[in-house]
């Protein structure tokens, strides 16, 4: 079954359509500590939003 679609930022609420997500990532989050705990759930939203930009790049249409 696939995974839901993201359609909203889940750190900002922010909708997404027509969004740089990575970049969006990026202006969120610009470090990031991997194993301080207090950054667990934003690692979870990172995930999340670095899979639907994933998910948009495997959809695109590839060019000849």
């Amino acid at each position: 079954m696939p995974k839901e679609r993201l359609t909203h930022c889940p750190e900002t609420g922010r909708n997404l359509d027509g969004v740089d997500i990575r970049a969006h990532v990026d202006n969120l989050w610009p470090a990031l500590d991997a194993r301080d705990p207090r950054f667990v759930e934003a690692r979870r939203r990172r995930d999340l939003l670095l899979a639907e930009a994933a998910r948009r790049d495997a959809d695109a249409p590839t060019k000849p």
